[in-house]
């Protein structure tokens, strides 16, 4: 009799097989999805003898499914422009975790969740290396990859100013030109610095020669002891004493006020302490003038003239007490020192640096951080900058916000003192301020510090690494995406959902970096698509079909068979 067996298995077989076809069909536009095929085995073998040479005679028993291995080739790669989108480029897979049970995919239709981390369309975190301040520590095992509105970059304090600024060389001596950078504390608050550059040069000064220094002296009424004159440094006091001390400067006050003014003409000649205007030294003083630069001439009616010869011009002092005694205008502003010639300051500029005072705890008005002067050269660069204190160099200047050692050294918004160094010269030395026939202006201002800022966008890289761009302007490194390889992929036990786990044959996953290794890596904002090749499916299909038509023939001609059987006994 037939044995209905054996097309029966390979009716099974065949379903198999378009079973396998029609879920890879299915799966023609699943993300990441690697097609199948079934593969065929013989079953065992009846032996029934051998033949006249020997040989065996076997008659065989169906056919078996032996293996459905899964087509591991690289699926098209296909542009989203969609950031969280990742495809894979070479060997690899994704490592996702959902209630600590980790799985493995290559469908990279990532998005973020509620609780704002990289997840599958499943809900399943996707795991990588987590950034510290920017920087991936890859040995730090793997964690989830924040990405959310709520990843932060925080604030950072500034540390270096540059501006590009141009000084008007045709400005009159004395012209300012102010201009203001933004600079940020250790808590993320913005300020003003200003800094002010003013036109400090001069014009040539020549010599001068000393002259003489001359006044009027008038007595209006005769003074009384109440009063003093100051001639040429030295001071006279009048007094009623007869005969007058012996003090060097004691003038007697004498009947009339033309007396006393010929006393004080004495005094100041010789040193006498005259009594009546004789010009007898009556005993007292030591005949040498106290003052040899300044002499007196009694002019009569109360009034001398004093002279201050050339030496003694520059320490020539006059003054009174009293409204008795009185100078004519300008005693003692005619003489004129010696001195030497000056010469002309071109191509300087002073400046100041300045933070309002609302910034500063205490201050009342604006708060200077620093000072100085700029020299240009001939050509409008940047020769040297001299802080006030210090010396002429080519060194960029540190500037204390808010300054060491006075009562305003804490911010009003209780950050912490920062220092920033102003670049007035780049890397290479080259001037950043110049001093040319145009416009002062300011072409550029960079600042290092900000403001706290979170995530609005991000790229991933062909490495894994996610670039974030914040809102403070600020870009850096939030994480890297991890990838996993397996000794044999075959081995791997498919989860559905896109989803692969680990089993005794495909071995543990040795985990790293995308390009690192034997991994591929990763196209960020794209999906790799299904590697299903339908043309090839549907001949896969019709190889099937016949398949099953023909095993479904021979069921058929084995009924036939056995019916011819049972009539053989009618």
């Amino acid at each position: 009799m037939p044995n209905f067996l054996i097309p029966l298995s390979g009716l099974n077989a065949s379903s198999a097989a378009l079973a396998t076809t029609a879920n890879n069909l299915a799966n023609l536009n699943t993300v990441g999805y690697k097609d199948q095929e079934t593969q065929f085995a013989d079953l065992f073998y009846q032996n029934l003898g051998t033949d006249g040479a020997g040989d065996p005679i076997q008659q065989g028993a169906g056919v078996k499914v032996s293996a459905q291995p899964s087509n591991f080739t690289q699926g098209n790669v296909t542009a989203t422009g969609i950031d969280t989108n990742v495809a894979i480029n070479g060997n690899g897979f994704f490592i996702v975790q959902q209630n600590g049970v980790r799985s493995y995919t290559r469908a990279g239709n990532f998005g973020v969740g509620a609780d704002n981390l990289l997840e599958t369309v499943n809900g399943q975190q996707v795991l990588g290396y987590q950034a510290v301040n920017g920087v991936v520590n890859t040995g730090g095992g793997l964690g989830t990859l924040a990405l959310g509105a709520g990843t932060v970059s925080p604030a950072s304090a500034t540390a270096n100013v540059s501006m590009t600024s141009n000084l008007d060389a045709t400005d009159a001596p004395g012209t300012t030109y102010s201009t203001q950078a933004t600079i940020y504390d250790s808590l993320g608050a913005a300020h003003q610095v200003t800094v002010t550059y003013t036109n400090a040069d001069s014009p040539y000064v020549p010599a001068v020669t000393a002259q003489a220094a001359t006044g009027v002296l008038t007595a209006t009424v005769n003074p009384d002891n109440t009063q003093t004159v100051t001639v040429g440094g030295q001071t006279y006091t009048f007094t009623t004493t007869a005969p007058p001390g012996a003090g060097s400067n004691d003038v007697f006050i004498g009947a009339t006020a033309a007396i006393t003014m010929a006393n004080l003409t004495n005094a100041i000649n010789d040193n006498y302490a005259d009594g009546a205007g004789t010009g007898t030294p009556g005993g007292y003083g030591t005949g040498t003038a106290l003052n040899p630069h300044v002499t007196a001439v009694d002019a009569g009616n109360g009034v001398i003239n004093i002279t201050a010869d050339v030496a003694g011009a520059a320490g020539f002092t006059t003054g009174s007490s009293g409204g008795d005694l009185t100078w004519s205008a300008g005693a003692g502003a005619n003489g004129v020192n010696a001195a030497a010639a000056v010469p002309a300051v071109v191509n300087t500029w002073t400046y100041a640096v300045t933070l309002p005072a609302a910034d500063v705890s205490g201050a009342t008005a604006p708060v200077s951080l620093a000072s100085g002067t700029l020299v240009f050269k001939g050509d409008g660069t940047l020769k040297s900058i001299t802080p006030t204190g210090g010396a002429a160099s080519t060194t960029n200047p540190t500037v204390a916000v808010p300054p060491t050692g006075t009562p305003q050294t804490v911010f009003a918004d209780g950050a912490n003192q920062l220092s920033f160094t102003w670049h007035v010269f780049d890397a290479s030395g080259n001037g950043l301020v110049t001093q040319t026939a145009a416009a002062s202006s300011t072409a550029s201002i960079q600042q290092d510090g900000s403001a706290s800022g979170t995530l609005v966008n991000f790229s991933i890289g062909a490495d894994g690494t996610i670039s974030g761009s914040f809102s403070n302007g600020k870009t850096a490194t939030v994480g890297q995406i991890a990838l996993a390889s397996f000794a044999d992929v075959q081995g791997l036990h498919r989860d559905g959902a896109n989803d692969f786990s680990p089993t005794l044959a495909s071995g543990q996953p040795a985990i790293g970096a995308p390009t690192s290794g034997v991994l591929g890596n990763i196209s960020g904002g794209a999906l790799e698509q299904s590697n299903v090749d339908i043309a090839t499916e549907f001949a896969n299909l019709i190889v099937a079909q016949r398949s099953y038509e023909a095993n479904a023939r021979v069921i058929t001609t084995f009924d036939q068979v056995t019916q011819d059987t049972i009539a053989l006994k009618q």
